[in-house]
């Protein structure tokens, strides 16, 4: 059995924010430039449209995550949860590639609103398994590291894509111009960069929780996160201040 707190674990642990974070650049510098420019109707309107759905898809998350994160919590089932939405995240990239100039902008547009959403509950769920692999000494220099390997995975992953895919004075395979397929193969890159990167992390020996969430617990969790905020606020309203002033400063970037 592995031992969660072994540096095979930390290192796994890490190694999952390497492969996630090309997600973020992957959306920013590849995907929302295609739809702008090729799939909506004009690049102001595809701008509007986009900007629309990452302010949806934010505000979602914003709601969900506190109730997701109390049930998390409580169930200890952490892994089992980030497993379910880094695989839809997954497949969401994998999608990318059937977005065809023909294919209409709506069923993109969705395909970007799950992603995200499913992208964002896995970061949530792996942040939530730190203190699985790490202690309060090391805590720290862990999220520390993983955080800069992030940075690092992200910035090769999309280095990557733009040279051997992008790139027109170098093309790693025969992809047609035409129809994007080089824009496109992104997708299907990142759906490999991200699954491969965190095998070693989901093969960890963790004990299995129930991952199910029925009407009456997300009720009740959500619930106790609006008087948990409540609490803050009356107690700790500068923390609170803060914490709601930081998690629009992170959306909008």
């Amino acid at each position: 059995m592995n031992n969660l707190k072994s540096k095979h674990a930390q290192y796994a642990w890490c190694l999952y924010d390497w492969g996630s974070s090309g997600w973020l650049l992957f959306i920013s510098y590849i995907f929302s430039n295609y739809f702008t420019n090729v799939l909506a109707s004009s690049p102001n309107k595809g701008t509007i449209l986009w900007g629309n759905m990452l302010t949806v898809s934010g505000i979602l998350i914003a709601l969900i995550c506190p109730v997701v994160g109390i049930i998390t919590d409580e169930s200890k089932s952490s892994l089992q949860y980030l497993k379910i939405t880094t695989y839809l995240t997954c497949l969401c990239a994998l999608a990318f590639w059937f977005a065809t100039p023909s294919i209409h902008s709506f069923h993109f547009l969705l395909i970007a609103f799950i992603g995200m959403i499913c992208k964002d509950l896995s970061t949530m769920f792996y942040f939530s398994f730190l203190s699985k692999v790490s202690n309060t000494k090391n805590i720290v220099k862990i999220s520390s590291k993983g955080a800069g390997m992030g940075f690092m995975g992200g910035q090769i992953c999309l280095i990557l894509i733009l040279t051997l895919f992008v790139n027109e004075n170098y093309r790693f395979l025969n992809l047609d111009q035409s129809t994007y397929q080089h824009v496109r193969i992104a997708g299907p890159f990142l759906c490999l960069w991200l699954y491969f990167f965190s095998i070693p992390l989901f093969n960890l020996n963790y004990k299995k929780s129930s991952t199910d969430i029925s009407l009456r617990k997300f009720t009740t969790a959500a619930k106790k996160a609006i008087t948990n905020a409540q609490n803050l606020k009356n107690n700790h309203n500068t923390i609170f201040n803060f914490l709601v002033m930081r998690a629009l400063h992170t959306d909008g970037l």
